[in-house]
């Protein structure tokens, strides 16, 4: 199955690859495909499982002389985060591209980290029992 449809037409404005699961070499060939694509202003790419290297390749699209003039670009749902170089690609991308300078730009990242954290946890309880008699006389 190709990764950009041959029907795209080159009017369109909207590309969703949304779980998709291309993958970084999958991105790479996305990208590629549609760096000559002058009308996208969209591009979906959520649940593609993309790591750094398609970081890259996105970060290189947007920074393509004849890139796209995209002003939405999802990635949620990917690996991006597992290394500093996805983010960092990314990062430089968004600050120097062109097409994004000149427009609004969302773009939303979720960055995968692993963390390992060690918790020490100290609880210190107070009971205070209250208890309370009553005599009365029918009671002796």
């Amino acid at each position: 199955m190709p990764i950009v449809e041959p029907s795209l037409p080159p009017e369109a404005t909207h590309l969703s690859q949304s779980d998709a699961c291309i993958g970084d070499d999958g991105t790479r060939e996305l990208c590629a495909r549609l760096a000559h694509h002058a009308n996208l202003t969209s591009l979906d790419l959520r649940g593609c499982q993309i790591h750094a290297a398609g970081a890259a390749a996105i970060a290189a699209l947007l920074l393509h002389q004849s890139a796209p003039p995209i002003v939405t670009l999802s990635l949620e749902w990917n690996n991006i985060g597992t290394s500093d170089a996805g983010p960092k690609a990314l990062a430089a991308a968004l600050a120097t591209s062109r097409s994004l300078s000149r427009s609004v730009v969302w773009c939303t990242l979720t960055l995968t980290l692993a963390l390992t954290l060690t918790l020490t946890v100290t609880v210190t309880v107070t009971l205070t029992l209250t208890r309370t008699l009553t005599l009365t006389p029918s009671s002796l």
